[in-house]
């Protein structure tokens, strides 16, 4: 005979269930950090591979054309229309979408909008913020095969978490006192405007040279990992950064390490890894960020790297050869 009466048999069900319940939130709170670090750990991945194949794509572009492609097309020559080294290597990314890619015409024109605000993977980070389009409006250029010049076009183009250089913007004292300002200039970098690069140019090796970095979260602005509610600059231009079919390329430089929105000082203190999605290195990733060498090697850069170091990398020509400690920056 069973002596438990019906409201002790509930009472035991519910402190059970209650215990139950009690087990299962604690072995979900030990769990969500281990599924967080997978999710890292895959997005670290990914956004490696995705440089792997942006290296491949450089690779076939200077087997096929002599050279690593321009990073902007359009800037201060008379003869090409608005583009920059991503819609370069589109042919080698996504050969569908190239097929209605018109580079006589600018990337943001009415005959190549529907490619230009197409989010392509590869050029899109998985760790950073989803749902990005970067906006431009501009007119056609003087380059353009479109005959209207007077009307103004809007188009909101698919993301580009990755960065080439168009030169130095780094602090004249400290360590910037040892680089010239011939060394600073848009004219030492792996890649040029407009018209390819040969790869006998970048003489300091191709294992020794940034091709491009990760500069990842644009249009937003994000320092120390906390997105600022503030434009970048060139919002909405037609030299805007932060699309892979406009302008692919801007300035590398270093922030003071206690204050991102400072330039550096030339000491110890400047941050040139996840400080400011700016002119900075900067990757959604837990201690530091990728970039893609010229050899089409991936590295990732730890947060330590010093602006001197910074400076020999981005440079094609300036005799500095770097040790793999030197790079790490960790």
């Amino acid at each position: 005979m069973n002596s438990q009466s019906p409201e002790s048999r509930h009472a035991f069900t519910v402190t059970d269930l209650l215990i139950v319940l009690m087990l299962g939130a604690m072995l979900l709170a030990l769990g969500l950090p281990a599924v967080q670090q997978a999710k890292e750990d895959a997005d670290r991945k990914t956004c490696e591979d995705n440089l792997r194949k942006l290296g491949e794509a450089f690779h076939l572009h200077a087997r096929d054309q002599g050279g690593f492609p321009g990073r902007r097309n359009g800037y201060d020559i008379t003869f090409k229309t608005y583009g920059g080294w991503g819609s370069n290597l589109l042919p080698y990314i996504n050969l569908e979408l190239a097929k209605d890619f018109d580079r006589d015409y600018d990337f943001f024109d009415p005959v190549n909008q529907k490619v230009s605000q197409t989010t392509i993977p590869t050029f899109v980070c998985p760790a950073a913020p989803r749902d990005r389009k970067t906006t431009v409006v501009s007119n056609a250029s003087g380059n353009s095969k479109n005959p209207d010049k007077d009307t103004t076009y809007t188009v909101h183009c698919g993301p580009n978490d990755y960065l080439a250089s168009n030169g130095l913007f780094l602090p004249t004292a400290g360590y910037g006192a040892i680089i010239s300002e011939d060394m600073r200039a848009r004219t030492h970098q792996a890649l040029t405007d407009n018209e390819s690069m040969r790869l006998t140019e970048i003489v300091d090796g191709l294992s020794c040279t940034l091709l491009i970095i990760e500069r990842a979260g644009s249009p937003q602005t994000w320092h120390w990992n906390k997105r600022i509610d503030r434009p970048q600059q060139f919002a909405l231009a037609n030299n805007t950064r932060g699309t892979w079919a406009g302008w692919g390329s801007l300035f590398f430089g270093v922030y003071d390490g206690d204050d991102p929105t400072a330039p550096g000082r030339g000491d110890g203190n400047d941050c040139a890894v996840n400080c400011n999605n700016f002119y900075g290195i900067y990757g959604f990733h837990e201690k530091g960020a990728n970039v893609l060498m010229c050899d089409g090697s991936v590295r990732f850069i730890g947060l330590k790297l010093n602006g001197l170091t910074l400076a020999r990398l981005t440079n094609r020509d300036d005799g500095q050869l770097l040790a793999d400690d030197d790079i790490a920056g960790e």
